[in-house]
């Protein structure tokens, strides 16, 4: 789904919509709470007129927690007239891994707060508040920003990722049991039931963990208890940590979840069921609802987690892109790197648009989608024997196939209906009395109709299927109560042509199987595209992961789908089949946390040089994407855990790359939290896994470090591979390096053009010793 910030209108009319609902439903014997009218008045004030606000200190420095929370208030209180009828409150002090607190208040009380602005316009007016504010006026502050609404991006996939390796098959020996990594998840919550979650033969929580499992005040019914398994579980803005959604059981177990044999959803995609590290621990904090994941709440999430003592985050959520100092999620990954965390995001599920990434600070692991080997297919027999493959959740068989072919191009409702508009299927094009006892065949577009209106409408107009044409839909398996398939538009060719050649062309479409020979991995056309829209010399997304049609565990009162497309029969599963990059991220997260259990005290940057120089496969179909798709490519989780050399870079690295990238002192003060740090150094040359040079003139150099982190005891001696397009000129210095164990080394990269187009062109850089291959996606473009 598309990601962007929820605007205030709809959900002030949701919550007014649901109060009065709500007190025209209760009755003398129901339970609920009914509102009164004079308090409705004022909560209706309150939303009218308050919005949360993050007021962002900046480090914690040695003050403890409970001065924080006394500073907090008095802050507040110092802005607050005894005459305002409204009076700002405290929402959260953020306290263990910088210091700030979320509140709400109207939008001159935030000016207050700020002092007197040094710029113009920084704070819209009360109706819109979508601003930065840079604050002068009170000592300490560093910036107050709303809080925005940010969405999520939402089995075989791990035995897939070992079969497609390259490298061999981990041993837990290697790796150990993973019993002292702690994935942190900030989603929808748990489904503490699912036996993905047991913690069966697991040892007790490591003795530095500081967090739990928080049911003040929740039901006993709603609350989630901590076992080996789920060793913390807060929630925020939420009645529990109870996962309700569905999405954060499903992402949790991807990542960490136990091994359960049989997993299934509904008989389809049968196997087992595993996290890419099973014996990890797991820490859930529920950031997300209905309605989506407020940046005040990840925040505290960010801060509650660091000082916890999580080792990863995994964060499916996102919104646009924007500059690092106004993004909630890169100032909280900011700080939990500086505590040796490492952050995963989704890149966002916007694509195949150019620059629509996010989650792209260089410091945040960013992953798109791919496809696996496993198809969830509704094929098509068609009548002269051929089979084409499509796909689709539709559980029910034809009952008297085969059925007549029909396009609905050739059966317009009137003659004044264009057979483009007619091809669609939208319902008003077309003719009800064509349709009985065929499978139509649409060119199906979301701007005419939906999915769900097209197949409710052929249902009742008793059609014996569909076959919708789409490229972009064509991967994700969506549930049709109508026997119903989606095709790519390859596969629609092939049908047409079929079509084209009979008079009588017929066809049967099959229930839903998996199957386990398709061509993978192909980066979804959902996942999100770079170039890097803030930072163009960094490759975004990183790397790629499993993220379409994946099988994995779910919330017990989350329907699944609805049978019919009817509320009131829903359908739930233990275990659900998804797409997006909110499934791919935690993957990744999956795949770190075995080379943090491997490699304890790498750091963030290390991890994560370990999986992007050591990526299997980039795409099978190479001809429509590259590293703006699939970064350094798909993940490798066999071969990350020797990568033979990583390249580092600490908090210091990523200020000094701001510094020089555009980014004002006081603008990374803002994502440092730290008055301290200056722009005394700047260096553009990040040390980053990938290269990027985005305006091209003349010859251009920049500079890489190398670390040896082999295991041996002896020298190893590297040469570099070069590969480019004839019209890239790409000189790396030295060809050869040789490391002595834990030793850094440095080369330089020369890029010139000879091509004067406006394209990004595209190369690699490759080290070798043999054993090890320690490989770079390169992006060129000239400047204009």
């Amino acid at each position: 789904m598309a990601l962007t910030a929820i605007t205030a209108v709809p959900g002030l009319l949701f919550i007014i919509l649901s109060i009065l609902s709500s007190n025209k439903a209760a009755g003398i014997d129901d339970e609920r709470q009914v509102l009164p009218l004079a308090s409705f008045c004022i909560y209706l004030r309150l939303v009218l007129f308050l919005q949360i606000y993050i007021v962002y200190l900046g480090g914690k420095g040695s003050r403890q927690s409970l001065e924080l929370v006394q500073r907090h208030s008095k802050i507040l209180a110092s802005v607050t007239s005894r005459q305002e009828v409204i009076s700002p409150e405290i929402v959260y002090s953020y306290k263990h891994g910088f210091d700030g607190f979320a509140a709400r208040m109207t939008a001159k009380q935030a000016k207050a707060v700020a002092g007197k602005p040094s710029q113009k316009a920084l704070l819209p007016d009360d109706s819109i508040l979508l601003a930065l504010v840079i604050i002068t006026g009170l000592p300490d502050v560093v910036s107050v920003f709303p809080s925005k609404t940010l969405q999520l991006h939402t089995t075989r996939s791990w035995k897939f990722l070992e079969t497609f390796s390259t490298g061999l098959l981990y041993s837990r020996g290697k790796v150990g049991e993973g019993a002292d990594v702690i994935v942190g998840v900030l989603d929808t919550g748990i489904w503490p039931e699912s036996a993905s979650f047991s913690d069966d033969g697991m040892s007790s929580p490591p003795s530095r963990w500081k967090g739990f499992c928080n049911n003040t005040g929740v039901n006993s019914t709603q609350a989630v208890n901590c076992n080996n398994k789920i060793i913390g579980a807060r929630f925020y803005n939420a009645e529990s940590a109870r996962d309700d959604e569905g999405h954060g059981s499903h992402t949790a177990s991807t990542a960490g979840g136990s091994v359960v044999s049989n997993a299934s959803m509904e008989g389809v995609a049968s196997g087992t069921a595993r996290g890419g590290l099973p014996s990890a621990r797991l820490a859930v904090y529920k950031v997300c609802g209905s309605v989506g994941c407020f940046v005040s709440d990840i925040l505290k999430a960010f801060d509650d987690a660091m000082n916890d003592g999580v080792d990863l985050l995994s964060l499916s959520l996102g919104g646009s892109p924007e500059s690092y100092d106004e993004d909630g999620i890169a100032i909280g990954a900011f700080h939990a790197i500086q505590h040796n965390i490492t952050v995963v995001c989704s890149a966002g599920n916007s694509g195949p648009d150019e620059s629509s990434v996010s989650n792209a600070a260089p410091w945040i692991v960013t992953v798109g989608a791919s496809t696996i080997d496993r198809s969830i297919s509704s094929d098509i027999y068609l009548g002269d024997g051929k089979t084409l493959r499509g796909t689709a959740l539709s559980f029910q068989a034809q009952k008297k196939p085969p059925y007549s072919l029909v396009l609905g191009s050739s059966i317009p409702a009137n003659k004044s209906i264009r057979a483009s508009e007619a091809s669609t299927c939208d319902p008003a094009s077309l003719n009800a009395k064509q349709v009985k006892n065929k499978i139509v065949v649409c060119q199906f577009d979301p701007n005419y109709a939906s999915r769900r209106t097209i197949v409710t409408w052929l249902q009742q107009n008793k059609a014996a299927g569909a076959i919708l044409i789409n490229d972009f839909y064509a991967d994700l398996a969506s549930y049709f109560p109508l026997p119903t398939t989606i095709v790519k538009k390859a596969v629609g060719d092939q049908l047409l042509s079929y079509m084209n050649s009979t008079t009588t062309p017929v066809a049967t479409l099959t229930p839903t199987v998996a199957e386990t020979n398709n061509p993978a991995p192909v980066v979804a056309g959902f996942s999100s595209r770079g170039p890097n829209s803030i930072s163009q010399d960094i490759i975004k997304p990183d790397v790629t992961a499993p993220g379409v049609n994946i099988l994995a565990a779910w919330s017990d009162i989350a329907p699944a789908y609805y049978e019919n497309y009817d509320t009131a029969k829903p359908v739930y599963v233990k275990y659900n089949i998804i797409s997006g990059t909110s499934m791919s991220c935690p993957h990744v997260t999956g795949a770190l946390a075995m080379l943090k259990s491997a490699y304890p005290s790498w750091s963030p940057a290390a991890l994560r040089s370990a999986i992007m120089t050591t990526e299997g496969i980039l795409d099978y179909d190479g001809s429509l994407s590259n590293p703006f798709g699939y970064g350094a490519g798909q993940i490798d989780p066999s071969r990350s855990l020797s990568p033979g050399l990583v390249y580092d870079t600490t908090p210091s690295d990523y200020v000094a790359y701001l510094c020089a990238t555009g980014y004002s002192e006081s603008k990374v003060r803002m994502i440092t939290g730290s008055k301290n740090t200056t722009c005394s150094k700047k260096n553009s040359n990040l040390n980053y896994p990938s290269i990027a040079f985005p305006s091209l003139s003349g010859t251009q150099t920049t500079t890489r470090y190398l670390t040896s982190v082999d295991s041996s005891s002896s020298s190893s001696t590297y040469k570099v591979t070069v590969k480019t397009p004839s019209t890239l000129s790409v000189k790396v210095e030295p060809t050869t390096l040789t490391f002595s164990p834990g030793a850094t080394l440095s080369f330089t990269v020369t890029v010139s053009s000879s091509s004067n187009g406006k394209s990004w062109q595209f190369g690699s850089i490759a080290w070798t010793d043999g054993r090890h291959t320690v490989s770079s996606p390169v992006a060129v473009k000239t400047k204009a």
